[in-house]
């Protein structure tokens, strides 16, 4: 009889140790009872750390969980099966995106239901977008440090050679001597810029008013030639006539041309014109 409680107890301890351990499973791997959901197939270039049974969420609730992660037989990737709950409504446009969990670097899914009419097939497989994370910001970072000390050590090697060192120095102290020198013209030549502002203003000064009336005067003139070319560009007056009138000017061009023959002709044939009498 005390063999048969041994027994039982036992098989007791044992059943709750399987209990306990199945209820243990379950949770790590976020599985409820009773909870329904229907799969779906993502494509990453790479999974970052993205394992089973990470979650999946849907405005910041999880809403499912990563059931399987396999190399991408398609093209050079991964492809993630998602379980999401029934009750998640995807469009046609709905995205996926592998998100840092945590700064341990857990992985998480975030899903976007999308805003389109049509719904989203469960036969196909969604183009996953994927977020770089602080850890791999910081890897890159540290590449990139390590990047930017090989190019300063390159530029020392190609730049800082004992010629182009001399020839800096040389271009510094041409550059100092030339700012003194420049300085000392300056000095000297002091006065006599000062000489010569005093000599101008001796000379504006007391003739400002003549200076303000000349200006006023060549503002006047040229408002009347202004004026002068407007009315020649109208037609008025003889000079505008001259000008926009065409059948005027070849009427002049003819009399100009007969003075000119007459003129000829009287020089070649004199008598012609002058009688010369004697008495």
């Amino acid at each position: 009889m005390p063999n048969r409680r041994i027994e039982v107890i036992v098989g007791a301890v044992v059943l709750a140790a399987l209990a306990v351990l199945i209820v243990g499973l379950l949770w790590l791997n976020r599985i409820e009872l009773g909870r329904k959901s229907y799969a779906v197939r993502v494509s990453f270039e790479d999974a970052g750390g993205l394992r089973t049974g990470d979650p999946v969420t849907v405005a910041g609730i999880d809403k499912g969980k990563v059931k399987a992660v396999a190399l991408n037989r398609s093209k050079s990737g991964i492809v993630a099966t998602l379980l999401v709950d029934s009750d998640v409504e995807l469009s046609a446009d709905a995205q996926f995106w592998l998100l840092d969990a945590s700064l341990m670097g857990d992985k998480r899914i975030a899903v976007i239901a999308g805003t389109a009419a049509r719904p989203y097939n469960p036969a196909d497989t969604a183009a996953g977008q994927r977020s770089a994370g602080l850890m791999e910001t910081a890897v890159k970072l540290g590449y990139l440090g390590d990047e930017a000390g090989q190019l300063v050590a390159q530029l020392k090697r190609d730049i800082a050679t004992p010629e182009n060192t001399r020839a800096i120095g040389a271009a510094i102290r041409n550059l100092a001597s030339a700012t003194a020198q420049l300085n000392a013209i300056t000095a000297e030549n002091r006065a006599a810029l000062k000489n010569i502002v005093r000599t101008t203003d001796h000379l504006i000064t007391p003739n400002e008013a003549r200076l303000d009336s000349t200006i006023q005067n060549l503002a006047r003139a040229s408002a009347n030639l202004d004026d002068i070319a407007r009315k020649i560009n109208s037609g008025q007056g003889t000079a505008g006539q001259l000008v926009n009138n065409k059948e005027l000017y070849d009427e002049l061009g003819k009399t100009n041309k007969q003075l000119q023959d007459l003129i000829a002709d009287i020089k070649a044939n004199p008598k012609k014109y002058l009688t010369v009498k004697v008495f």
